[in-house]
Parts: C-alpha cells; sequence; structure tokens
C-alpha cells in the first residue's frame, strides 16, 4: 500500500463538497493541517475499509505465528533436512 496522501490547511474544509470530492477521486488519505502541523486525516471510506482489513489481517497473523501451540510444530532446519534426506535413503 504506497500512496502520497494529500495535505490541505483546515481552512479548507469550509468548502466540504470539494474535500468529498477530492477523498473519493483521489483514494488517498487527506492530511488536514492546523498551523502548518498535521491535525486529523479524512480518508473515504474505501480506503478506510481496505486499511482496516490489513490491519485485521495483521493481527491474526501476527497471533498466530506467536501462538504458543505453535512451538511443539517448529522444527530446525536442519533437523528437516536431515530427516527428509534419511527418508530418501530409506526408500
Amino acid at each position: 500500500m504506497n500512496f502520497v496522501p494529500k495535505v490541505i490547511p483546515i481552512n479548507e474544509l469550509k468548502n466540504t463538497g470539494n474535500i468529498s470530492r477530492i477523498c473519493k477521486e483521489s483514494n488517498v488519505p487527506i492530511i488536514i493541517t492546523k498551523n502548518g502541523y498535521g491535525d486529523m486525516v479524512l480518508m473515504n471510506i474505501e480506503f478506510y475499509e481496505s486499511l482496516i482489513e490489513r490491519i485485521n489481517t495483521t493481527i491474526l497473523l501476527n497471533e498466530a505465528l506467536n501462538d504458543p501451540k505453535r512451538e511443539e510444530e517448529k522444527q530446525d532446519f536442519n533437523e528437516f533436512m536431515d530427516g527428509l534426506i534419511n527418508d530418501d535413503e530409506e526408500k
């Protein structure tokens, strides 16, 4: 997910129709600045839903990878390869 967010000053929020159009057309977050500093972020619903989906997927993958039950399933690479070689030699 590579994107370059748009940056606009807070006083441009007065033109809500234009901001909504930019949000929908650009499909990137819009950073709203106040006194030259980032203050808030706007994004269209599709971008938001995609972002949340990626976050949730990352959380689930992280939980699965760090599940203590998986420790029993882990095997040293060299031991795994030795097992493969020994299995082939036995056949």
